[in-house]
């Protein structure tokens, strides 16, 4: 079943459909919102934009990315198991 990035109403298919650069950029004015508001001192906006970074799509799919793509990805789990490809 595809997901669906509700903010955009764009259908993901796959990994490689989604335009990493945007997802990076989006997430990070979410990040500097909630510098600018915790410099302000407005708790409740930065507890709201942390909520917002947190369900919002771009930051899980870059979490997701970070976790796959660096050293520890080659080790197995607790299964045992390596996964190379999005198929496996």
């Amino acid at each position: 079943m595809p997901n669906l990035n509700h903010k955009t109403k764009k259908t993901i298919l796959g990994w490689h459909d989604i335009n990493w650069l945007d997802a990076h950029n989006k997430a990070s004015a979410i990040q500097q919102e909630i510098v600018e508001a915790v410099l302000s001192n407005d708790m409740k906006t930065v507890y709201q934009l942390q909520r917002q970074l947190v369900v919002s799509f771009e930051a899980r799919a870059l979490a997701i990315r970070k976790a796959v793509t660096n050293q520890g990805s080659k080790t197995a789990g607790v299964d045992h198991q390596v996964w190379s490809t999005p198929e496996s």
